[in-house]
């Protein structure tokens, strides 16, 4: 079996159950066909180690670290990646980066080292003219580290063609396979029975401004003239920005439900007691709720940026442009009156088949194999 060492920039841990997680359940559902350790180092307040073991083929290595100064921090940060892999010795067949900046350094500096094979996936959508903190807007140091973990990389792993295709634009040409976000379809499945009295909308985000969760709002506003028998129901964010939010709408305030930040289990009820799902995002890459949603059988209402039209067909749900609120309610309006046209159950068979940690799980041993020689 191939013995495969995960270096992560994200991923969850005790500060934040959320960063990375799907970096995680990628690992999960890469080791039902190999053996894999990841390791994660994170500065914070406190300083501990924990290693679990999730299943027989999945060990996590966290390290939280204090930070002291930039040199130290980076040397401190080098030499636990080095304890992780003396420990393995010769067992490793291939380092797989988990977002480019910084665990990709250390791939970098071993590749140079020790000839020891990477490849790169990259979760970071910096690499466009949308976002405001973009690659082009970095400093040069960063933009050459970047560089040249992305040039030594044997392969970059992308979770969409869109992050890929910014990536050979802003940064160097790569060679490029392509390996979905995955979806415990376990929690996130068709549904049968639902309260069909009441069509719900759900959004589920961090409420960031590039959600763009105001521009929801004032759709919903909107076909509210249209319809009573409707309800938008927000999932995630913090309490006091959800409060100004309400204060804004106050008209429609009975017809809008914030939840606060819930259990990722959680999600799942949600999205399955809904009847479609929003992303109003401005810039996305490929986002985990959308295709939660589609496993779930929901058809999902989308912007039309980023890697989202890579996920959205006329089966499957609408696509809108970004920041305009009518086309949104249009879309909204549309699911209202003709959601009988979306089949839930075939929605949900094709995701699950393309999405599930089987089959991505599959995709990425697959690419390994077609390395490891």
């Amino acid at each position: 079996m191939k013995h495969i060492l995960w270096l992560c920039s994200w991923y969850p841990n005790e500060v934040d159950k959320f960063r990375g997680d799907f970096v995680q359940r990628q690992a999960i559902a890469t080791s039902q066909y190999c053996k894999i350790d990841v390791v994660h180092v994170l500065f914070c307040d406190v300083e501990k180690t924990t290693v679990a073991k999730v299943n027989e083929n999945l060990t996590e290595h966290i390290f939280y670290v204090k930070k002291k100064n930039r040199l130290v921090d980076f040397l401190y940060y080098y030499f636990i990646h080095q304890i992780i892999r003396r420990q393995l010795k010769n067992k490793i067949d291939l380092v797989h980066v988990q977002v480019a900046m910084n665990a990709g350094i250390v791939a970098f500096i071993w590749k140079k080292i020790y000839n020891l094979p990477y490849v790169v996936t990259e979760h970071y959508g910096i690499y466009n003219d949308t976002i405001d903190d973009s690659f082009s807007k970095r400093s040069y140091v960063y933009q050459l580290a970047c560089k040249q973990v992305f040039k030594c990389a044997t392969l970059l792993i992308s979770v969409s063609k869109f992050i890929a295709e910014g990536i050979k634009k802003e940064v160097c040409d790569v060679k490029v396979e392509v390996a979905n976000n995955v979806v415990n379809t376990n929690l996130f499945y068709h549904q049968a029975e639902k309260d069909n009295s009441i069509f719900q909308f759900v959004h589920i985000s961090n409420l960031s401004s590039n959600k763009n969760v105001i521009g929801i709002l004032q759709a919903f506003e909107k076909i509210l003239k249209l319809h009573n028998n409707i309800e938008l129901i927000i999932v995630g964010g913090e309490q006091t920005y959800i409060d100004s939010l309400i204060l804004d709408f106050i008209n429609s305030k009975h017809k809008i439900k914030f939840t606060g930040e819930v259990e990722y289990t959680q999600v799942a009820s949600f999205i399955q007691k809904g009847d479609c799902t929003i992303i109003n995002s401005k810039i996305e890459n490929s986002p985990c709720v959308i295709i939660e949603s589609l496993c779930c059988g929901v058809p999902v209402i989308a912007t039309n940026v980023g890697g989202i039209p890579e996920l959205i067909s006329k089966e499957n749900g609408i696509l809108v442009e970004s920041n305009n609120i009518q086309q949104l309610a249009d879309a909204m309006n549309e699911l209202i009156e003709n959601k009988s046209n979306y089949n839930a159950i075939e929605i949900s068979k094709k995701a699950i088949q393309k999405y599930s940690y089987e089959s991505v799980g599959k995709k990425i041993s697959e690419i390994y194999n077609a390395l490891i020689h």
